[in-house]
């Protein structure tokens, strides 16, 4: 009985551990249906020996319970990757088992706010807000967050000129370690431009983040980031 014991613990395992649920929810989805298949079969052998007046031997009625068990085991591990989910969603975030493959797609959801996309980032482990710009070549930090996250930007060259909307603006060109929206949305090695002191802006994440992702999806009031782990 020592191996079944070693089981449950492993498929617990897998169910809190693993981050791809919707993996676990697929083979949870499986294995749940059979075990209540086999269940419900020796249910019904063990109801129709009581019928004809038989009386079910100790082996049809040991496989008959565990049969149950087993069924309702993986019934709550089920109801545990729903929940798991649920707090993803809750969260604005989800991850979701690519269709062509065993690969893990995580999704990240921004709603448009005021006419723009504004999510919570992380910009080498600083948190911070920024606004997606997909028109944007790069990350574009302004001073007082590039200070915040860690980067010399008294020691900056301000003389890369660049167009905005508003006419030319000379910027300091930096390497951004990480940048990270969401719980499973990371970029590494992202190219950025930081402004000037005393320019009062919001941060972009543009081209430069953007495509490390495999896609920006826009829909109606609504942006997807994807990307493939």
């Amino acid at each position: 009985m020592r191996w079944i014991y070693f089981a449950i613990l492993a498929v617990l395992g897998i169910v809190f551990w693993r981050k791809d649920v919707q993996l676990v929810d697929l083979i949870l989805n499986a294995n749940l249906r059979w075990s209540l298949a086999v269940a419900l079969f020796l249910g019904g052998i063990i109801v129709g020996q009581l019928i004809v007046g038989y009386k079910p031997g100790n082996n049809t009625g040991r496989f008959a319970f565990w049969g149950v068990f087993v069924a309702m085991l993986l019934g709550l591990l089920e109801y545990s990757v729903e929940w798991r989910q649920k707090t993803l969603i809750a969260n604005n975030e989800t991850v979701v088992l690519s269709a062509a493959s065993v690969e893990t797609v995580s999704q990240h959801f921004i709603t448009m706010q005021d006419g723009l996309f504004e999510t919570n980032v992380k910009i080498n482990n600083m948190q911070t807000k920024a606004l997606i710009d997909t028109g944007a070549s790069l990350v574009l930090l302004n001073y007082e967050t590039a200070t915040a996250a860690g980067i010399d930007t008294d020691a900056l060259d301000y003389s890369t000129p660049v167009r905005t909307a508003s006419g030319l603006l000379d910027i300091a060109t930096v390497t951004l370690s990480e940048v990270r929206v969401g719980t499973h949305i990371v970029a590494k090695n992202v190219e950025a431009a930081v402004t000037p002191k005393g320019l009062d802006h919001s941060n972009l994440l543009g081209s430069s983040f953007l495509s490390q992702l495999d896609e920006a999806v826009v829909t109606k009031g609504q942006i997807i980031l994807k990307q493939t782990r």
